[in-house]
């Protein structure tokens, strides 16, 4: 009778033997049709496609100070001789980057958009608030459930003209 181990290691002997060619027949393929004129033209118009979006989100919406100190860290030599996945990865990651950049340069704008209005609403406010307290007499400026009170001349005026008409 075999111990645990032995039939775990048996386990993942078969295992290995009979999933490691596939994988390798997966990626010799893979690289066989990413290796192909058509393969590489698509992923030259992406990626050209690519940089124009960029060009166009960094001209609309430029980056910011942060951004220009940071690099992004996408460089890909065409040169290089490196297997054609990797080219698939480079332009899947720059995707979800310009993504992520386009993103976050709209959040900032409508941010500093939002500000601006609170900022320019307070004034607003503010200013009515000293054009009302102006207009009022000091002593009856106190407002009243909303509404600022009248003044006390004001009243007894109104009370004297109903007294004569009656």
């Amino acid at each position: 009778m075999k111990q645990p181990q032995e039939i775990v290691s048996d386990t993942k002997e078969l295992i290995s033997s009979k999933v490691s060619p596939a994988v390798e027949r997966i990626n010799s393929f893979s690289e066989m049709i990413l290796g192909t004129k058509v393969a590489q033209f698509s992923m030259d118009c992406y990626e050209k496609a690519l940089q124009t979006a960029s060009d166009v989100v960094d001209h609309f919406l430029p980056p910011n100070d942060n951004e220009k100190s940071q690099q992004n860290g996408f460089h890909y030599d065409s040169n290089v001789n490196e297997q054609k996945s990797a080219r698939v990865g480079y332009l899947f990651h720059r995707s979800v980057y310009l993504v992520t950049v386009t993103s976050r340069r709209l959040i900032g704008l409508a941010q500093k958009r939002v500000d601006s209005a609170v900022s320019a609403t307070d004034s607003v406010v503010n200013s009515a608030r000293k054009s009302l307290s102006n207009l009022l007499p000091n002593d009856d400026n106190q407002v009243h459930n909303g509404e600022a009170k009248a003044p006390s001349h004001h009243k007894k005026k109104h009370h004297n003209n109903q007294v004569k008409s009656q």
